[in-house]
């Protein structure tokens, strides 16, 4: 994230980005808090007016094993590193994070994210993935103030059978060119 994020570098006064590994371990012992406040500090620091935000997850391994077999069959402890960005898309600037230490769903961080971030920043819109399909996540987004664009899972399943006001708005009226740019 540090090369794609603009300016980070420049404000952490760093000439080299670390290795890949050295930020794993970083991000294993500090808190969520605390990096949620260096992040916040950041965006205020650039001046963002009004975000297009986008929220996905992503996880990584502790364990250097090169399979989920051969750790189980040694009963290795498994480790792993559940990240949830919420990110200004225009200049990917990243404004919230949730982390987790197990393999968690990403779809109950995304309201947290999305109240954390609109409280930072205003937010106009929020894009997510098929993951994120949830009549919950775009209620809660409308009430926050905010437009939710999530594709829906199941394309195949006419409109007429897709639970959800705000689901079957989606299914008939996708901005395909926004949520793909």
């Amino acid at each position: 994230m540090l090369q794609e994020c603009v300016g980070i570098q420049d404000y952490l006064g760093l000439n080299t980005i670390p290795h890949y590994t050295t930020l794993q371990k970083a991000a294993a012992r500090l808190e969520g808090t605390i990096l949620h406040k260096i992040l916040s500090e950041f965006v205020l620091y650039k001046k963002v007016r009004r975000v297009l935000a986008g929220i996905d997850g992503t996880g990584f391994s502790y364990s250097t094993a090169s399979s989920y077999y051969y750790t189980k069959r040694i009963n290795l402890r498994r480790k792993f590193l559940k990240i949830v960005v919420c990110a200004d898309m225009n200049p990917q600037l990243v404004c919230t994070v949730a982390i987790h230490h197990d393999m968690a769903h990403d779809n109950p961080d995304f309201l947290p994210l999305l109240e954390s971030t609109s409280k930072l920043v205003p937010v106009d819109i929020v894009l997510g993935d098929m993951g994120f399909d949830d009549e919950g996540n775009h209620v809660g987004a409308k009430q926050i103030g905010v437009t939710a664009v999530i594709p829906t899972r199941f394309v195949d399943v006419p409109i007429w059978r897709t639970r959800g006001i705000h689901r079957k708005e989606m299914k008939r009226n996708f901005p395909v060119h926004l949520f793909h740019q």
